[in-house]
């Protein structure tokens, strides 16, 4: 499993517009590794952008931002 998972996760998202938690699930799958086994690799820049695509898919309520 890469230590860094930013720059492959953000390639693939570019090349193919999927969501990153599909991107994150599709590449355990096909490598056969626990979705668990990555949690840890997944940093606060990744998790906000995953939180971010999950609200716009309006799968979590939004939660509360100030307008920048």
């Amino acid at each position: 499993v890469q230590t860094c998972a930013l720059p492959i996760l953000e390639k693939a998202h570019a090349e193919t517009n999927m969501p990153r938690m599909d991107i994150i699930i599709d590449y355990c799958q096909s490598r056969d590794i626990d979705i668990e086994a990555v949690a840890p690799l997944i940093n606060k820049v990744l998790k906000e952008r995953i939180r971010l695509e999950a609200e716009q898919a309006h799968l979590m309520k939004p939660t509360g931002r100030l307008p920048i």
